[in-house]
């Protein structure tokens, strides 16, 4: 095993800014390489594609991602994927074994879940999938206090971060677990990218993100839809559009879009805060033992539950119509 090499593994969590990371990294490719950091695979990261590889078991991939790392003149390198963190403990132990010439510095943001819950409703939204038309049913027939939040293994944080740390500390008793809150108030200089270059340790003491020269990603990274836009697009989605039509319309409605919108939720209160109760307990023990505080989450939600208006409808159908033709491009 090489211990001069350093792999700096970001495994998420989803909607936690997991695009602006991957965004960022790709953009400052130049001077990660100038600071002695490698991306693995190249300068745009798609290390979806090697969670895939662990879950089928693909060999061949695995083992061109471990000559990428032994091959490379850097020591030190990055991946990211906002997905790994879920994985099972035999696909985390694949993975790891995949690195194992590398000491691992695991990333690991956490988000409130009713926040979590309601921007990913609304990602849904966006007229990407198929699968959740019984759940976009429940709220087009207005029975949205049905509703019931997905309580998935993936929402139990501290059995993950045990799952990792064990993994983590039986590969090899150098690698580390790094657990970040996803809140302003817990990020290094107020911002999340300077906290996670912070935590891969581009940014040396007294260091700050600006002074350091990089740059920021350059466009808007997936815009949140205000709930009048995702009231229409659930309708849209029971016309079933064509897909093209689909994806041009959720475009429309994002452009034209209110401002705010990225406060705001279908999801009514009630619902959202059945997450935050429910593993509180659990937090308060990964609040200690991470941060030596009582509390893992210290900003109230920041997603409001709005109902859609009158006032916002024609608003935003105004804006639609002078920009129709879109749709038929």
């Amino acid at each position: 095993m090489s211990s001069d090499k350093t792999l700096y593994l970001h495994i998420g969590q989803d909607k936690t800014g997991s695009t602006a990371i991957q965004s960022f990294l790709s953009e400052n490719h130049p001077l990660l390489i100038e600071k002695g950091y490698d991306v693995v695979g190249g300068k745009v990261p798609h290390h979806r594609q090697i969670k895939v590889a662990v879950v089928n078991a693909d060999k061949e991939k695995l083992d061109s991602v471990a000559d990428y790392i032994r091959n490379s003149r850097h020591t030190r390198f990055v991946m990211s994927f906002e997905g790994f963190y879920a994985m099972n403990e035999k696909d985390i132990e694949t993975l790891l074994n995949t690195l194992r010439e590398c000491r691992i510095i695991a990333v690991l943001y956490l988000r409130r879940r009713s926040d979590k819950f309601r921007s990913g409703f609304a990602q849904k939204l966006k007229l990407e999938n198929t699968i959740h038309l019984k759940e976009i049913e429940t709220v087009i027939n207005a029975e949205i206090g049905s509703l019931k939040p997905h309580l998935k293994p993936n929402m139990k944080y501290l059995d993950i971060v045990r799952r990792w740390q064990e993994k983590l500390s039986a590969a090899q008793d150098t690698n580390v677990l790094k657990l970040r809150v996803y809140e302003k108030s817990s990020f290094a200089e107020g911002d999340l990218l300077a906290d996670f270059a912070r935590s891969i340790d581009l940014l040396g003491p007294g260091e700050t993100f600006e002074a350091a020269s990089f740059q920021r990603p350059a466009v808007r990274i997936n815009p949140s839809l205000s709930p009048t836009a995702q009231y229409l697009c659930l309708f849209a989605r029971l016309l079933e559009l064509s897909e093209n039509r689909a994806r041009k319309l959720e475009e429309l409605m994002a452009g034209c879009d209110q401002p705010g919108a990225s406060q705001e939720s279908l999801i009514p209160d009630g619902i959202a805060k059945v997450l935050d109760r429910k593993f509180r307990r659990g937090d308060r023990k990964l609040a200690k033992e991470f941060f030596g505080r009582e509390e893992l989450f210290t900003e109230p939600p920041k997603l409001k539950y709005k109902e859609p208006d009158a006032a916002s409808f024609e608003s935003l159908i105004s804006k639609m119509v002078k920009k129709e033709r879109m749709l038929d491009k």
